[in-house]
């Protein structure tokens, strides 16, 4: 693995583990569960090479990030891209799926998807990331499901041999050796936050998103059809008053920046040079 530069940039009561290079505009790259500064592995050097300065943190209770252990140290006023809603999203959630599995649902109760994940990390890492990709067979998405609502987020899910080919076994054994140390609490308190960040957003119920935006995404992403029957992609317009456009790239699954990385680059940059 390339050597990276690292700085711990203190914020909100936290010291986030950063990887920053480079010179010009500041480029935050940010990362989602179950990930870290390493899945933006494939744009650091590009972005440099383009003339930007990259800062990629650990997000907080990740990597080398503080992790502090209260749930509500992960409440953020956060900008949701389609955005706040008339009630929190995971009593929506507990709506649609009612009598179904959905991953955030069994995320609620603390101590539960910790005790499962942290059993094997390495398969752990291997299961989620097939299921939500590209490469996964029709049907094979654990996050949400025709399983058992009782039942548990890797039960059912591939262990892919061989990994798919944007997935090596380094990558692999980095980012369990990273949750090895870091445990999976913090990033799952995130997703028990949810009722909180609502009320912590009144102000934002008729906000639209007025910074230039590009939306980048796999067309096989299970996000996007989270609410059945609805493409989330598509309801996108409404929230944004200057929305570039929508990059969907065909056949990529919810890691689109590590499965198809020169795409997602070509994109990024294109948009970056128009600002």
């Amino acid at each position: 693995m390339k050597q990276r530069s690292f700085e711990m940039i203190e914020t909100n009561g936290v010291r986030l583990r950063t990887v920053v290079e480079g010179k010009g505009p500041l480029c935050v790259l940010v990362h989602g569960w179950p990930e870290s500064w390493y899945s933006f592995r494939h744009q650091i050097d590009p972005l440099v090479a383009a003339g930007y300065r990259v800062a990629v943190p650990d997000v907080r209770g990740y990597g080398g990030s503080d992790k502090p252990y209260a749930i509500e140290a992960y409440a953020m006023k956060s900008v949701r891209y389609l955005g706040r809603g008339g009630r929190p999203t995971i009593d929506v959630f507990r709506e649609v799926y009612k009598g179904r599995f959905f991953y955030q649902i069994y995320f609620q109760e603390p101590g539960v998807a910790e005790a499962e994940l942290e059993a094997d990390v390495a398969a752990s890492i291997r299961k989620i990331y097939f299921s939500s990709s590209g490469d996964a067979p029709p049907g094979q998405g654990g996050l949400s499901g025709h399983k058992d609502p009782n039942g548990t987020l890797l039960q059912g899910l591939v262990d892919p041999k061989p990994l798919p080919a944007w997935l090596t076994e380094a990558d692999v054994a980095y980012y369990a050796e990273q949750f090895r140390a870091s445990g999976f609490r913090g990033p799952l308190n995130r997703y028990r936050n949810q009722e909180r960040d609502h009320a912590m957003l009144p102000e934002l119920s008729e906000r639209k998103v007025e910074q230039p935006a590009l939306f980048i995404a796999g067309t096989r992403d299970p996000v996007l059809s989270f609410m059945p029957g609805l493409n989330l992609a598509d309801l996108m317009d409404r929230f944004y008053t200057d929305l570039r456009g929508k990059v969907m790239i065909q056949g990529a699954g919810h890691w689109v920046q590590q499965e198809r990385p020169a795409e997602v680059n070509e994109a990024l940059l294109r948009f970056l040079r128009l600002l």
